[in-house]
């Protein structure tokens, strides 16, 4: 593995330093989060799930969509934050790891009724009597207005 492969960062007392591999200048520090509020953490993320749950789909995709919109607004603040902290090239930066990441972000927002109405015809096929080999597809709009 080339020394420009790794992100360098120590743990020193309660912060994280964040090291250019290239210049070793810190490029930044942040605390980390004690382990004993771990916990508490994931317990305030179980109670507001229902929140983002009872949303809708309309409204997740939507703000998953603006979330994909910022990050491409800020891909060049993000690749040079990138390139810093890993040692990685730019255009790399911007190619592996930030367009990867909107690509991503655009095809959830899109497909997630579709991928949910999968999950539920799923469910629906294994709850019914003798349908061990039925698993019907769910068809989108565009499919049944021909």
């Amino acid at each position: 593995m080339k020394s420009s492969d790794k992100a360098m960062a120590t743990i020193h007392d309660s912060i994280i330093i964040s090291t250019n591999p290239a210049t070793l200048e810190v490029v930044g520090e942040v605390e980390t989060t004690p382990p004993c509020d771990v916990e508490e953490m994931v317990q305030h993320a179980r109670e507001k799930f229902p929140v983002w749950r009872d949303l809708g789909l309309k409204r997740r995709s939507d703000i998953i969509g603006n979330a994909q919109k910022q990050l491409l607004d800020k891909s060049d603040d993000f690749a040079r934050l990138i390139t810093l902290e890993m040692g990685r090239p730019y255009a790399e930066a911007l190619a592996l790891e930030l367009e990867a990441s909107i690509d991503l972000m655009g095809y959830y927002a899109a497909r997630a009724g579709f991928s949910l109405l999968k999950e539920q015809s799923k469910k629906t096929a294994r709850s019914a009597p003798g349908s061990k080999k039925f698993f019907p597809v769910p068809r989108l709009q565009s499919q049944t207005k021909r």
